[in-house]
């Protein structure tokens, strides 16, 4: 689903047109958690582009979904509820 927005994002435009964007990607798209993840679900996003009072550029939103690492100490796969606020 990520793909339908123009890669990569003209962020300077998203702010300048307070934007925000909501949806959901899977976590085997996100290149930089290969390796580090073993899979997941569906991430869920929700970005608020747009400038603070004093006219600062800011992004805030939510970030949803669960990741799967490796147990550190059995060494087996256990799942890492997301729920993290962007600010």
């Amino acid at each position: 689903m990520f793909d339908q927005w123009q890669q990569p994002l003209d962020v300077r435009g998203l702010i300048r047109q307070g934007i925000t964007l909501k949806g959901e990607v899977q976590v085997a798209e996100l290149p930089r958690l290969q390796g580090t993840v073993l899979g997941g679900g569906p991430i869920l996003f929700s970005l608020s582009f747009g400038k603070n009072e004093e006219g600062m550029a800011v992004i805030t939103g939510t970030v949803k979904g669960v990741v799967d690492l490796t147990c550190q100490r059995c060494l087996g796969p256990v799942g890492i509820d997301l729920d993290a606020d962007v600010a």
